[in-house]
């Protein structure tokens, strides 16, 4: 009787510390930017935006969001370098700043890291850097139009 009484005791405290763990953790939810396709010609990207939740879902104010851009190849900075940490609002949310692209064509990632109060959460971000194309139409023979997109 004793053996089954501490292997409840011990249950019991696994599910209490699973549950203390799980409710310490912070979520990112990707807003915008996410996947987003850049024309490194017009000079606008969407800049990232990212929600920090706690695991019941309820927006965390205040945490250090920490936005890490590739050091080489596509890319681009930001506020002038390859990081930079923001603060979520009340809303919980925290937006990339001053976003510029490199002009260079491809597949980036954009690293992010949150922290608040001990809570920590890390995600990443795929965007591409595209260059526009050039489509020519015929309206009839000897005749091109074309079209930039």
């Amino acid at each position: 009787m004793r053996t089954m009484t501490s292997i409840r005791i011990l249950a019991l405290g696994a599910l209490v510390a699973g549950a203390i763990g799980a409710q310490g953790s912070l979520l990112i939810e990707i807003v915008e930017g996410g996947g987003a396709i850049h024309n490194v010609a017009a000079g606008k990207p969407v800049a990232p935006r990212v929600r920090v939740t706690d695991f019941a879902g309820r927006p965390v104010a205040f945490a250090a969001v920490t936005f890490t851009l590739p050091e080489s190849g596509p890319g681009g900075t930001v506020a002038g370098g390859m990081r930079v940490s923001v603060a979520t609002g009340d809303n919980g949310e925290a937006t990339v700043p001053a976003l510029r692209l490199n002009g260079e064509v491809g597949a980036w990632t954009i690293h992010v890291e949150a922290s608040c109060r001990g809570r920590f959460a890390r995600t990443s971000i795929e965007q591409i850097n595209a260059a526009p194309v050039e489509v020519y139409l015929a309206r009839k023979p000897g005749a091109a139009i074309v079209a930039r997109r």
